[in-house]
């Protein structure tokens, strides 16, 4: 197995657990009291814009020839590194 192929699934695995985190975040908004939540939909659409983004990313590497992916591999990494850090802020705001 190559490093392309390596990367592309350690990033797909990073990828299912930041969605996991969101559609956890989400089912817990949606047992909560509505003044807790406030603005919380407006968060759930900026995250889940970054998961498309990072799965963009991770389509995009898959599709490029061999030399090509590594300049990629940066901007994959700092999508992930966005999602995951929004995920902290909204996880610590809407406890």
């Amino acid at each position: 197995m190559g490093d392309k192929e390596v990367f592309l699934r350690t990033y797909e695995a990073q990828l299912k657990d930041q969605v996991s985190r969101l559609e956890s975040f989400k089912a817990k908004d949606a047992d909560a009291e509505p003044e807790l939540t406030i603005g919380f939909e407006e968060q759930a659409y900026e995250l889940e814009e970054k998961v498309g983004v990072a799965r963009s990313k991770m389509d995009d590497i898959r599709q490029s020839d061999a030399p090509d992916w590594k300049d990629l591999k940066a901007e994959a990494e700092r999508a992930m590194l966005d999602l995951r850090t929004a995920l902290d802020v909204a996880a610590t705001r809407f406890k």
